[in-house]
């Protein structure tokens, strides 16, 4: 156990036994967890999302910045509509990609 940086696990025996394992928690790759953010810093918050490639639903971005479903929508929409995100692929499988302009 020690070897995967893990303790020993404890045993009580008080006419049952139990035997409780420990375990690690959020030792892995940090979530990003944002709080009471404005509109303009959510947006740019979506846009290094898209741009990291990192996978994402709107539900889990409403989680994420603690906000309704709608306003990540209406978020995204104002993103496509001033022409810096489009969606490619599917409506299921598709993703964002930024608009590259030169």
């Amino acid at each position: 156990m020690k070897e995967y940086g893990l303790e020993v696990p404890k045993i009580d025996t008080n006419g049952f036994f139990t035997i409780v394992f420990n375990r690690l928690v959020n030792k892995g790759k940090r979530k990003m967890s944002v709080k009471n953010v404005g509109k303009s810093k959510r947006k740019e918050l979506i846009l290094k999302k898209i741009k990291s490639n990192e996978p994402f639903t709107i539900i889990t971005l409403a989680k994420e910045f603690r906000v309704n479903e709608k306003t990540i929508e209406r978020d995204i929409h104002e993103l496509k509509k001033d022409g810096k995100i489009k969606f490619v692929g599917p409506k299921r499988k598709g993703h964002y990609e930024i608009i590259i302009c030169d």
